[in-house]
């Protein structure tokens, strides 16, 4: 059975002590925490608010930048493993990876700079339970940080790895413009280690940040879609990953709200007999 949770960049305004409370209150089971939110409060302090509110991790985003588009390429793997040990005591399942951009290098040249970072970070990640996820982006969106722009180009990284080690994730937001993922995924789902769902009535564009609405009023997340990831097994974490000024911060307790229901009713929870419970078998 798969688990609810949200990603902290979806109330990015919000304290770390808003997130927690509030998460906890329109019953997720975890939340995906926010590397910059990480920081800024500090290991302890995050697992104490995040046990405080009866939260798990859901996973971590990010590390990277093994390009040397944001440093060298030392200073990055160091900053991961650091990041690692943030994860491990954190109880996160799985840590996000960006490549960082393509850097005036060719394509096989940038995948060997990420590949060298992952075979130095993986025996680590592997004594502390870590599964590392890789994902593609619209490049429209995320040539800055991520040279990942189609799954071909993911698979020839993750498969010079065990499935449970290295795997990816699944966005919907951007699984709905790089479609031939749902050809592929029954031949891919032990390496789906992370679902994020989010919806949108505009498409991307270049130079555009995203601004995403509320699940369910959008075109990116047919339900078939999500209910072929279900079929072919996946009991993984769901993270809710909700991007844009649409809703602002007043507007965080709706989003919340909405997408509580929408996951509540496609997923169909167990029980409703008392709050515990529904936060327990919400899907």
């Amino acid at each position: 059975m798969v688990q609810l949770s949200i990603n902290q960049v979806t109330s990015k305004q919000w304290t770390l002590e808003e997130d927690a409370f509030y998460y906890d209150q329109f019953h997720f089971q975890g939340a995906g925490l926010w590397r910059f939110k990480l920081d800024e409060c500090g290991t302890e302090k995050t697992r104490a608010v995040m046990e405080e509110n009866h939260l798990s991790v859901s996973s971590l985003s990010f590390v990277g930048g093994f390009t040397g588009s944001d440093g060298a390429w030392s200073e990055s793997v160091l900053d991961a493993m650091a990041t690692l040990d943030m994860a491990r005591d954190l109880g996160a399942p799985s840590v996000l990876l960006h490549t960082g951009a393509k850097n005036r290098h060719i394509d096989s040249h940038a995948r060997r700079c990420v590949t060298k970072a992952i075979d130095r970070l993986l025996p680590l990640a592997e004594e502390f339970g870590i599964r590392l996820l890789l994902q593609p982006m619209l490049e429209s969106v995320s040539r800055r940080w991520n040279f990942l722009h189609d799954w071909e180009a993911v698979f020839q990284i993750i498969d010079r790895y065990p499935a449970d080690a290295v795997g990816f994730v699944l966005n919907t937001h951007h699984a709905s413009f790089l479609t031939e993922i749902w050809d592929r995924l029954p031949g891919r789902i032990e390496q789906l280690g992370l679902v994020q769902i989010s919806d949108s009535v505009h498409l991307p564009r270049a130079g555009k940040r995203r601004d995403d609405c509320l699940l369910g009023q959008g075109h990116l997340l047919p339900d078939h879609r999500l209910r072929q990831i279900l079929d072919l097994g996946y009991a993984g974490w769901v993270e809710v990953e909700l991007l844009g000024a649409t809703w602002g911060r007043e507007g965080y307790q709706q989003v919340l709200e909405s997408s509580q229901q929408f996951a509540s009713e496609f997923f169909k929870p167990h029980s409703t007999s008392s709050r515990r419970s529904i936060k327990q078998d919400v899907i």
